[in-house]
């Protein structure tokens, strides 16, 4: 389904498209290996992870929180959670090459969802956890992304622009309030044939930008993430994942 620039459900998604534009000025060049893994490793405690930089933040809405916690396996994960609030982070992949290494994998869990959200929906874009990968310059950016919703539908997707086309976003609902909360589920998905599909091109370089959003519908939302990386190929051992299904 493609959502016009004048939609007001797209403007509403103005802070993402600002914390994009920051990221294009913030980019290097991606080079070298051709796998990545986030690590999130932090400074000192309640500081955010190394090489991540907190973006999307707007005037009067409050700052969602991202924070590392150590899981029970004495690994560090990366928590977010946001009352009434909207904000994201974001890491460049460097030495990381999306046409070397398609295939996004990553683990994640809802904790709480964000009551009545509905990302199709005018006013109800929220989600515990939203995750972005995004190319390109800053008068052309282009990005593909997979949330976790609450009403709206696994497999559904939606795409919108804003400013002629300055700023387009696809993205997919890979799971719902069906998937329960506090279950951890770990999704693959061909990143490079979304990208593919969405815009004609596969980009070398990317950026991957994580939201979470609870300001719409003025309630709470939370989730952590325990991992994401790139690899070569799709999983020979596991059924394809991040397919809503």
């Amino acid at each position: 389904m493609k959502t016009s620039e004048n939609s007001v459900n797209a403007w509403c998604r103005l802070p993402v498209l600002l914390a994009v534009a920051a990221m294009v000025l913030w980019q290097g060049v991606c080079a070298g290996s051709n796998v990545w893994q986030t690590s999130f490793d932090t400074p000192k405690p309640g500081a955010l992870p190394k090489g991540w930089k907190l973006t999307g933040t707007s005037r009067g809405v409050p700052v969602a929180s991202f924070t590392v916690v150590t899981n029970a396996a004495g690994s560090n994960i990366l928590h977010m959670s946001a009352v009434k609030a909207s904000a994201g982070i974001m890491c460049e992949l460097k030495k990381m090459n999306l046409k070397k290494a398609p295939i996004m994998r990553w683990r994640w869990r809802a904790l709480e969802l964000a009551t009545g959200a509905d990302g199709r929906a005018e006013g109800k874009g929220d989600q515990p956890i939203h995750i972005y990968v995004i190319s390109g310059s800053l008068m052309a950016q282009r990005c593909v992304s997979y949330t976790w919703e609450t009403e709206t539908p696994r497999a559904a997707t939606q795409s919108f622009s804003l400013f002629m086309g300055v700023f387009e976003d696809t993205w997919w609902c890979i799971r719902n309030k069906e998937d329960g909360t506090s279950v951890w589920f770990t999704e693959e998905r061909d990143v490079a044939a979304d990208f593919q599909k969405c815009y004609g091109f596969v980009p070398e370089s990317v950026t991957v930008m994580i939201f979470c959003k609870a300001d719409q519908t003025k309630t709470q939302s939370a989730a952590e993430l325990e991992w994401l990386a790139f690899a070569t190929e799709a999983s020979a051992t596991n059924a394809p994942r991040g397919t809503g299904k």
